[in-house]
């Protein structure tokens, strides 16, 4: 007999796209996941394409029959179906993260694809109770214990929609025993050799349920946190000059100190290109909170510099680690963690930070704008951090706004790692703050220079 289950959407979930891309490995999760949002546009005023997709990872030999069995399923259900495989070499180490990712990527290229905005996925209370159980075991505290968010951004493009994470696992198959929906088990979340698995297999009700009413607190906590710290940037008036990011300190208060600490520890991560900020070091606490001098007194965190006066606070990239690629036509990457560079034009390029001698040059034969003056944007320091594009029609420095550009149709953006791939629902108003100070343009038609 079929049990009739609330509704776990709203219209909100799917505002803006006419397309919705279901993430179905074949297990009982994801299949419930499917049925649900299957019901809900059929039944409700919310009319969207639904597609679902199933990811082969090739990591075990049935994995290509149960892909064949979730087709014929969706076929029987008149469901739009595709299979994607992770085809390559696959890793020997750290797998289950790494097939996470190319997961992840591949449902981001169908929905490009398909132009869907929105991705669901069928993770439940179960799996938000065993990620906040792992990372407290790891030592994780604040942050990093508020877990799964119901909605996250990808790659700062598509939503990312975890509906089911507040209802147990074997509710679902009870819907799904009531439809008579066959699923399949994962034979790896029986293996111990995998930390999910080891915990799974520890977690009884009542650790369940602990870890809900944790991860409810931490999570509104985060978000707070990531309104105060929006806050807190804007009255520091944080903005972007050339290779620096500047906060001016005449409005902090001492009881700024906590989120100050977030917002230079999530800035200097930005600025150095690295992807995990470190969040609570206590010599950065420490560094902040010193009686403020007239001169100015650094540290050095995440690959960045931190430069702090009576009344501002600088960051800028530190002057090591940084490595040279050549960069081909059609090719793109991501350089030092801080730019993505497209090379669309027919030449050679090559991506890497300029000496001193030849920001001279460069400089020297630009035009300064007015608000590019050796006091603010022309710091040596850290314009040697800069991308200089390199090929047979010249030298190119992007971040120079008068710079007129030689090497045609190369686009070059600046990203912020902490936030490029995934950002959580949690952080939306940090992200969209950073965003907004990012977003930068050059006036040369060649280039297009922005960072999102």
């Amino acid at each position: 007999m079929a049990i009739k289950l609330p509704s776990f959407f709203s219209v909100d979930d799917f505002a803006g796209t006419d397309c919705v891309i279901a993430a179905v490995s074949g297990g009982s999760d994801s299949l419930a996941m499917l049925f649900l949002l299957r019901d809900y546009f059929t039944h409700s005023i919310c009319k969207k394409r639904l597609v679902a997709v199933t990811v082969d990872h090739s990591l075990r030999p049935a994995s290509a029959q149960e892909s064949s069995s979730v087709a014929y399923l969706c076929a029987a259900y008149d469901i739009a179906h595709e299979t994607l495989v992770w085809h390559g070499d696959k890793p020997q180490k750290a797998v289950a993260h790494l097939a996470r990712i190319a997961r992840y990527d591949l449902l981001c290229q169908t929905a490009e694809i398909h132009d869907a905005g929105v991705i669901v996925t069928g993770h439940t209370l179960d799996d938000q109770a065993e990620t906040y159980t792992m990372r407290a075991l790891r030592g994780r505290s604040g942050r990093g214990v508020a877990a799964m968010p119901r909605l996250a951004l990808l790659r700062k493009q598509f939503r990312l929609l975890r509906p089911l994470l507040c209802v147990r696992r074997l509710t679902l198959r009870h819907y799904l025993a009531g439809l008579r929906i066959v699923w399949f088990d994962d034979p790896s979340n029986d293996d111990l050799h995998y930390e999910r698995s080891r915990v799974r297999k520890c977690l009884d009700n009542d650790a369940v349920m602990y870890a809900c009413r944790a991860v409810s607190v931490a999570a509104q906590k985060r978000q707070k946190e990531s309104e105060a710290v929006a806050g807190l940037a804007i009255r520091l008036r944080m903005c972007l000059r050339s290779e620096r990011l500047w906060f001016n300190l005449t409005s902090l208060r001492t009881n700024d100190m906590k989120n100050f600490a977030v917002l230079i520890a999530m800035s200097a991560a930005i600025m150095g290109g690295v992807q995990y900020p470190v969040i609570g070091r206590r010599s950065l606490i420490d560094f902040l909170m010193r009686k403020s001098s007239a001169t100015s007194r650094r540290m050095t965190l995440s690959g960045s510099v931190i430069e702090m006066t009576e009344t501002f606070l600088r960051i800028w990239r530190e002057k090591r680690n940084i490595k040279s690629c050549i960069l081909k036509p059609g090719q793109s990457t991501v350089w030092d963690g801080r730019y993505r560079v497209i090379n669309d034009s027919d030449e050679v390029v090559m991506l890497r930070p300029p000496s001193w001698k030849k920001l001279q040059q460069i400089i020297s034969a630009a035009t300064l704008s007015h608000n590019e003056t050796p006091e603010q944007d022309l710091h040596f320091p850290s314009l040697e951090t800069t991308c200089m594009i390199c090929g047979r029609s010249g030298f190119d420095l992007p971040v120079l706004k008068t710079h007129e550009s030689c090497n045609k149709d190369i686009r070059i953006e600046r990203i912020m790692l902490p936030f490029d791939w995934l950002v959580s629902g949690h952080d939306l108003a940090m992200f969209r703050l950073f965003q907004s100070v990012f977003t930068v343009k050059i006036r040369e038609k060649n280039y297009t220079l922005i960072s999102h």
